[in-house]
């Protein structure tokens, strides 16, 4: 059953709808916690067919075997069946079948969870004939398999109805179907049916209402959830509200459920854009109305939100984010009980002894609210030996509140360095980039480590420095170098601009191809042995998966807080074709 179940969600997805189809949600009812929609299944699926990166990834080899699967080579089978016995191909089958739209609702309580879904199509008759020929099919597989639990055919709601055993009933009415594992879920929506104009479905409600505004128009598929079934649950207080027992959630998310607390629903969907696609989540709350305390992960006021990603050249992976560490100490009475508090104040009576005289909550109130973290491919090394495997560069970037205290940290890693020094042999070394000093480290080449026989550690020359009021951490010399440049010339040609973002993200196509290229000889042997393929062959294979890689473009994710809303895209911007 669950096979035919799919398969009827896939053909109504593939669908080809009606230019004016009245939304699936309208028969959906209000009891439901959760719904998805595709608004127009045709648009969807056609869309991903005719996508240029799906294009290039079918002519894989991988992605070329899939087809000999023994399940696959069955829904072709089975759709061929579909075509010869409703005498059309499969776009206008489905275009009959379920052109109107489909949607899949939950209501949220005991297991197992009530659940919905709405088939609406065109044709009545053809309609009628593929849930009749899906349930022979089924009849004659259960059979096969001597199953106890055969279909039962009956009537509900003036509806052909089919039970099978607890799990799933299956009702047709009309261009209609209706899937459900509880009897009261298709009878209120057979109601819905029935009342036509006048029916209060799950699309009247005020709350998908304001979903349907706060996301893209005409997405291809779209998600609502209702927080209020969260809202009263017995441990919702405890997580919703300050100060919580749980530490964790408190200092990594404490600002995302204080926006669930004052908020009615989220919601997210997916849309096609000129570049590529835009996936996003919402909520209808910003940070009006958010304590002071939260402005750990929220700029207030006038505060400026995440800086500008760094981007050096190979860039693989580059973050920005706003995480002001120091409100944690400024309001820790607000945000931790009595219990987390003692401990804190004792922690940092006590870090002075390890700190070189620094207390941790002086540390943390001198680091600025802007990190930045940047991975790139990086050929050079400096290092006349080479790595046995080559591995990408990475660094950390932070404001500092005084540029003063960069001594300090100077200081700090000095000593943590030297004692590393006791374990493995390190160079210091202190170069000049401009009018900044970098601090940095060479692992020595005249000894062997046998902690390191394939040499990864001359992947490493790990630097840090102050330029302007930003600290830098590098994991080589030469990446340094680069930020140090980098970071002066931002310093000076680019003031800072007040942002809502809170953490930005962005991944290259182009270097995520040459850090799988990194690793090129272990994906040829692998593909090799796996396939049966000749090296030749292998090699081959590996450089167009690098090539599709490469084609991906960027990935870009910024999650915004807005003064009264929330939100987190998620780019996929394909690269631009060359001008002719």
């Amino acid at each position: 059953m669950r096979r035919v179940t799919f398969l009827a969600l896939v053909l109504a997805g593939i669908a080809v709808p009606s230019a004016q189809a009245q939304s699936p949600l309208r028969l959906v009812p209000q009891e439901a916690d959760l719904f998805l929609e595709v608004p127009n299944p045709a648009g969807l699926i056609q869309t991903v067919l005719d996508d240029p990166l799906l294009e290039r990834l079918r002519k894989l080899d991988a992605f070329a075997e899939l087809q000999d699967f023994t399940n696959v080579r069955r829904f072709y089978q089975l759709v061929a069946y579909y075509e010869k016995e409703l005498g059309a191909k499969w776009p206008e089958v489905l275009d009959q079948i379920a052109g109107k739209g489909v949607a899949f609702a939950v209501k949220i309580g005991p297991e197992p969870a009530p659940f919905l879904v709405v088939l609406q199509g065109k044709n009545p008759q053809t309609t009628k004939k593929f849930f009749d020929l899906s349930l022979n099919l089924l009849e004659q597989e259960l059979n096969r398999q001597e199953a106890k639990n055969l279909p039962v055919r009956g009537r509900l709601g003036g509806a052909d109805m089919v039970t099978i055993g607890n799990d799933l009933r299956a009702v047709v009415k009309g261009s209609n179907i209706f899937l459900s594992n509880r009897e009261e879920a298709l009878k209120l929506s057979l109601e819905l049916l029935q009342a036509g104009a006048k029916a209060k479905g799950i699309d009247k409600l005020r709350s998908v209402a304001d979903a349907r505004r706060l996301l893209p128009k005409k997405p291809l598929v779209w998600f609502w959830l209702n927080f209020e079934f969260f809202k009263n649950l017995p441990q919702a207080d405890q997580v919703l509200s300050l100060p919580r027992n749980d530490i964790f959630q408190t200092v990594f998310f404490g600002s995302f459920l204080d926006l669930v607390k004052r908020s009615d629903f989220m919601c997210a969907s997916i849309s096609r854009e000129k570049s590529g696609y835009l996936t996003t989540i919402r909520l209808p709350a910003g940070r009006k109305g958010m304590p002071k305390a939260l402005g750990v992960h929220v700029p207030m006021g006038d505060e400026v939100g995440s800086l500008p990603t760094l981007q050096p050249k190979g860039t693989i992976y580059s973050n920005s984010s706003y995480f002001d560490i120091a409100k944690f100490w400024t309001f820790r009475k607000q945000l931790f009980t009595e219990q987390q508090v003692e401990q804190f104040e004792k922690f940092d009576k006590n870090s002075a002894r390890a700190l070189l005289g620094n207390r941790f909550s002086d540390l943390i109130q001198k680091i600025g609210a802007h990190h930045r973290f940047v991975v790139v491919n990086q050929p050079k090394t400096g290092y006349k030996k080479q790595p046995k495997q080559k591995l990408p560069a990475f660094a950390y970037v932070v404001d500092l509140r005084d540029p003063k205290f960069g001594k300090t940290l100077n200081a700090l890693i000095r000593a943590g360095a030297l004692l590393a020094t006791t374990q493995i042999k390190m160079n210091l070394v202190e170069e000049k980039e401009g009018e900044y000093e970098i601090v940095g480290y060479r692992f020595s080449e005249d000894r062997d480590l046998p902690q390191d026989r394939n040499g990864l550690r001359f992947n490493f020359s790990p630097c840090f420095a102050t330029i302007e009021n930003q600290f830098m951490i590098c994991s080589t010399l030469e990446l340094g170098h680069e930020l140090a440049r980098l970071l002066a010339k931002e310093a000076k040609t680019q003031p800072r601009q007040r942002s809502l973002a809170v953490d930005n993200d962005i991944v290259y196509g182009n270097g995520l191809a040459e850090l799988v290229a990194l690793f090129k000889d272990q994906l040829m042997v692998q593909t090799a042995l796996s396939q049966a393929v000749p090296p030749e062959q292998a090699e081959k294979q590996v450089d167009a998966l690098i090539d599709w890689i490469r084609g991906l473009g960027r990935i870009v994710s910024t999650t915004t807080f807005g003064d009264d809303r929330f939100s987190i895209d998620i780019r996929l911007i394909y690269p631009r074709k060359p001008k002719p």
